[in-house]
């Protein structure tokens, strides 16, 4: 590869690694073209970049980042994928698609700027995405002002439920 094409290739790199959250390193040998356009496809639909690269420009560029300690993630063919939006959909992406495929085997991941393993990268996966995380704080909050408004209307909803029990039973007298 040229040297202008290789410093390029670093510098891209470079900055995916300074932009995402998130990180996670595959090995994919033996997989074949079909199955990696299939992961492409999918991680294209939750927004992640999938990039194979030449692990010395990706150490040169993780060196660049101020990222230690990335040399077990470094060996053999490796994928990257970047997550930029969700950390954790990263995980569960190529999480889900290594377990379908015998062939991608994951090696670990960045997540911010600390190396993870494969182990909690399953980890990761396995909690909740972003949206669900935000859905689940607005309903914690959400919660006591329904428990308000409860308490408030209740002493009227009572008043209106026993008018209609008495309006029963003089319907049932005058029959």
């Amino acid at each position: 590869m040229l040297k202008d094409k290789k410093l390029q290739l670093v510098q891209d790199l470079e900055a995916k690694f300074n932009n995402c959250q998130s990180a996670v390193f595959a090995e994919y040998r033996g997989i074949s073209v079909k199955e990696v356009d299939g992961l492409r496809r999918e991680l294209q639909k939750n927004s992640i970049d999938f990039k194979v690269v030449k692990n010395t420009l990706a150490k040169i560029a993780l060196d660049r980042c101020q990222i230690e300690r990335a040399d077990q993630l470094l060996v053999g063919p490796t994928g990257i994928a970047f997550g930029y939006n969700d950390p954790v959909l990263v995980a569960k992406v190529i999480s889900n698609y290594a377990n379908s495929s015998q062939f991608l085997k994951i090696k670990g991941a960045i997540f911010g700027k600390r190396i993870i393993d494969t182990d909690q990268v399953k980890v990761l996966a396995r909690l909740p995405g972003q949206e669900e995380l935000l859905a689940r704080v607005v309903f914690t909050l959400n919660m006591p002002l329904v428990r308000l408004v409860n308490a408030l209307t209740w002493p009227m909803r009572s008043l209106v439920y026993t008018l209609k029990a008495i309006e029963g039973k003089k319907d049932g007298l005058s029959s």
